[in-house]
């Protein structure tokens, strides 16, 4: 996850080293991404994707175009079809494959209310209700990200018929990118039972004036029912905490091999943490303790079935310099911040 201040954006690179950035920010926060592709020697996009039509989502691809690293050859998903800066958009559907080599993939769960398996919920006027939403998958891996998606008793709920769909098959979410920078008005309690994730992240600016990151979403998150481990945050925001909070003032690194992730800091001046390696969420849950011991058990029990089960890990996800973890390939994923 990249830190681009009160915004979101997060590049992945997929282990043919093939890039894809999500999200790219205010105008301002251009010049952060550029860093940080300089610093891992990126050049070139090769996909762009905007989650919804919000400018602390999408100005800063006006930077991306300008400076090159978007051309006509670089692939441009969003909410609908269009032109925008030289560059064609391409609408996207539920159930859309807009990457898939080496083992991992990107598929569209919703968009513009429509949700994979035909479920509807009209956004009306709502540009946050619009949201793509994509599952980020390698081997057992699975990172959630959906842009400003609503829910929470917020009209129109797109998150309770997400997360049946994403329950319905059996998607187990690694990592979840908190909806809308950890607004009340999403994240309900009923979509993170069904997606149970192990980690969050959530982007937001220090000293925003939305009360982002909620208390009210750090407790669904901290809530008996879900018990996510650890919630990342790009900056300190402006709103509620918890005991089991990282701020990165920084990136947010994720690397995997498809068996295992881990976790880790990016940027001059972050603070500096690393956690995992840990197991895939993909059959086995992990019971961890909220510390930063880093420490973690070798059995395993699953959350739904209360089966006990062994699991072998090894690995990390973030924007580590190499394509291979302990020999296997791997993806990354990086959060950038720009700071105030």
């Amino acid at each position: 996850m990249i830190d681009v201040g009160q915004g979101d954006s997060a590049l992945v690179i997929f282990p043919d080293k093939q890039t894809m950035l999500i999200d790219a920010g205010e105008d301002w926060a251009g010049q952060s991404i550029i860093n940080l592709l300089g610093r891992l020697g990126i050049s070139e996009l090769d996909i762009l994707v905007a989650s919804h039509g919000h400018p602390d989502h999408t100005r800063g691809f006006s930077a991306m175009i300008s400076r090159g690293y978007a051309t006509t050859s670089t692939t441009a998903y969003g909410c609908e079809d269009g032109l925008w800066n030289g560059i064609t958009w391409c609408g996207i559907n539920p159930g859309e494959v807009i990457y898939n080599s080496g083992g991992a993939t990107a598929t569209c769960y919703a968009v513009m209310g429509h949700i994979i398996g035909g479920a509807y919920v009209d956004p009306g006027r709502n540009k946050n209700a619009r949201s793509i939403v994509l599952d980020i998958k390698f081997g057992g891996f699975d990172y959630l990200t959906g842009g400003d998606l609503t829910g929470s008793g917020h009209r129109p709920d797109v998150e309770d018929p997400l997360g049946d769909a994403l329950a319905a098959r059996m998607v187990h979410i690694d990592v979840y990118k908190v909806h809308h920078h950890g607004s009340r008005h999403s994240s309900n309690l009923y979509f993170l039972q069904k997606i149970m994730p192990e980690f969050a992240m959530i982007s937001m600016g220090d000293g925003n004036p939305f009360g982002h990151p909620t208390q009210a979403v750090l407790n669904r998150l901290n809530d008996s029912s879900v018990h996510a481990l650890r919630i990342f945050q790009t900056e300190k925001g402006n709103g509620g905490t918890a005991s089991n909070v990282t701020v990165a003032q920084g990136q947010i690194m994720i690397s995997t091999d498809g068996v295992s992730y881990s976790i880790t800091n990016e940027g001059p001046g972050s603070t500096v943490f690393s956690y995992g390696p840990y197991p895939v969420d993909e059959c086995v849950w992990p019971m961890f303790h909220h510390d930063v011991s880093n420490s973690f058990e070798t059995s395993y029990t699953d959350r739904q079935t209360g089966a006990i089960a062994w699991s072998y890990a090894t690995g990390g996800l973030g924007n580590t310099s190499s394509t291979r973890v302990n020999g296997v390939s791997s993806l990354q994923l990086t959060s950038l911040a720009s700071r105030h």
